[in-house]
């Protein structure tokens, strides 16, 4: 038997309100009404008597002829219904009600009778009112404290006036179609990682709230809701206000502050570098570069041509998803891209991921037809991630095809091709989508800001990360235990590895879901599957 406590927790929740019943004979129109109903209408128990003429006259004037065909004794519904609307009690106090009811039917089955019960929902009306009002006027104040301090640096680093730095961010504002509070907050959090450097604030600002029009030379205007810059990362603003800020700095200084200015192209070359995800690109080329002179048996000059076309296509993949991503990554102030912090510009990073694309099909094709052909169309793939796939909950899929796929590069590229084995191909893209989850990990509130939901997204953090690190077990069980032959001593300690990471990761993700070990746990799990990729394919 239910323990009745548990059914009164269960439905004592909420603003406790007042709730009368009442009944309408259909036949007669006669009303009976609970002593809470007359209170509701203002009248003491019995204190008049109710009548469908004493109702319609306390309903509110603007609701009373939609409830006066409810109250037709000739239209008595058959289903269950529920209304909301006002009514005037007999002191003239306007009251929200919420009304319930069904009809009971006679022996032949029509209605005979309509029965329900009437709510009073004004003080719960009131209270959600007044802390909606409540919230409104602390996050007002809050964001005020933000635009504030975000008007401080704008002002700072441009040497102007508050007042000014606010018509900044208004107009970056309108262009970039964002709040002003979200430009504000993306300033705000990224000023400890610029640490006071004035010149790398004020290259940040320019990225940031970058005017929606270009120099006759520089690159096309953006379309509306995008902001973008010109070649050197900061064209001229339309305003007078910021000329003084914007005026090409002094001989020896950068951007106008004091101290040595680094060289353009040593700068450049250190933003390219950034902005290519070397670590991902580095472990991806060095992997096809073994497995190829491994696994695949490649001569050495042959080995060093597959991972020079992986390269090329790594670079072209890591530069294009962050010009592709410049916009997002600017409103949430990723100041540690390049593209935001003002080293390069996006029309920089295009032009750097075009031409490491066309690099890429040269060295693809010096490897033959086929391996050619399938390692730009891997590189294709991977840009269609970039280029719309990453928002969608088929992310996972470029992830799968291009790593499941880049052994077979490999094996098709040596003197008696043939495709990967079927479990190397099977725990490479296993590799690739654990990689994915694992990936995306560090990013999941900042991309989901700005409207990327791909599967990591839709799963959340907790499911994420126990997702990466059993896929990334489930991609080291399939290299040791399907390759041919028994599986050697080292290849079980390396999947008891595995599995021992895969479980810490799982636990931490259920228990601490901000906790980055998940991550960490996940990326030192794909590498055992490399290490036995290379070491068994």
């Amino acid at each position: 038997m239910t323990d009745p406590t548990v059914v009164e927790h269960a439905l004592a929740v909420g603003t406790p309100v007042r709730c009368g019943a009442y009944r309408l004979d259909l036949t007669t129109g006669a009303w009976w009404w609970s002593d809470q109903v007359y209170a509701i209408h203002g009248f003491e128990p019995h204190e008049v008597v109710p009548t469908s003429e004493l109702l319609l006259a306390h309903k509110h004037p603007d609701d009373r002829d939609r409830v006066a065909c409810a109250l037709d004794p000739g239209a008595g519904p058959d289903e269950p219904f529920s209304c909301v609307h006002r009514i005037c009690d007999a002191s003239g106090r306007e009251r929200l009600v919420g009304v319930v009811g069904e009809a009971q039917h006679g022996a032949d089955g029509s209605a005979v009778a309509v029965g329900g019960y009437v709510t009073e929902l004004t003080a719960v009306v009131d209270d959600h009112a007044q802390a909606t009002a409540s919230a409104s006027i602390a996050a007002a104040a809050q964001s005020r404290a933000v635009i504030d301090q975000a008007c401080g640096a704008v002002a700072l680093a441009a040497r102007t006036d508050p007042r000014t730095a606010f018509d900044r961010l208004r107009v970056a504002s309108n262009d970039a179609n964002v709040p002003v509070r979200t430009l504000a907050t993306a300033i705000v959090t990224s000023l400890p990682e610029l640490g006071g450097d004035l010149g790398r604030l004020a290259r940040f600002l320019d990225s940031l709230l970058a005017p929606a029009t270009a120099p006759p030379d520089g690159p096309a205007a953006p379309r509306a809701g995008r902001a973008t810059s010109g070649d050197d990362g900061a064209p001229p603003p339309t305003r007078s206000s910021m000329r003084q800020h914007d005026a090409p700095p002094r001989a020896g200084h950068a951007d106008g502050a004091p101290g040595p200015a680094a060289p353009a192209t040593a700068r450049r070359a250190t933003a390219l570098l950034r902005a290519c995800h070397p670590a991902p690109a580095a472990a991806v080329t060095l992997f096809a570069g073994a497995f190829a002179a491994g696994a695949a048996g490649a001569a050495p000059g042959r080995a060093v041509l597959v991972a020079a076309a992986v390269l090329a296509g790594q670079l072209s993949v890591g530069w294009s998803n962050d010009w592709i991503d410049a916009a997002r990554d600017r409103a949430v102030g990723r100041v540690d891209k390049p593209v935001v912090s003002g080293d390069i510009s996006p029309a920089g990073l295009r032009a750097a991921a075009v031409g490491a694309a066309a690099a890429c099909v040269v060295l693809s094709a010096a490897l033959g037809a086929v391996p050619g052909a399938l390692h730009v169309g891997l590189v294709a793939v991977a840009w269609s991630y970039n280029a719309g796939l990453k928002s969608t909950a088929w992310s996972w899929v470029p992830y799968a095809v291009a790593f499941g796929a880049l052994p077979s590069v490999a094996t098709l590229a040596v003197p008696d091709p043939a495709p990967a084995p079927w479990w190397v191909t099977a725990g490479a893209a296993m590799l690739g989508v654990g990689a994915h989850l694992a990936n995306v990990l560090p990013d999941l509130e900042d991309d989901a800001a700005t409207g990327v939901h791909g599967l990591p997204h839709r799963l959340g953090r907790r499911r994420t990360a126990a997702g990466a690190a059993a896929v990334l077990l489930a991609a080291a069980a399939v290299v040791v235990l399907a390759a041919p032959g028994r599986p050697g001593g080292g290849g079980l300690l390396a999947l008891a590895g595995a599995a021992a990471l895969a479980t810490s990761a799982a636990t931490v993700a259920l228990r601490r879901p901000a906790s980055r070990w998940p991550f960490r746990a996940a990326m030192l799990t794909a590498g055992v599957v490399v290490v036995l990729l290379v070491a068994t394919g």
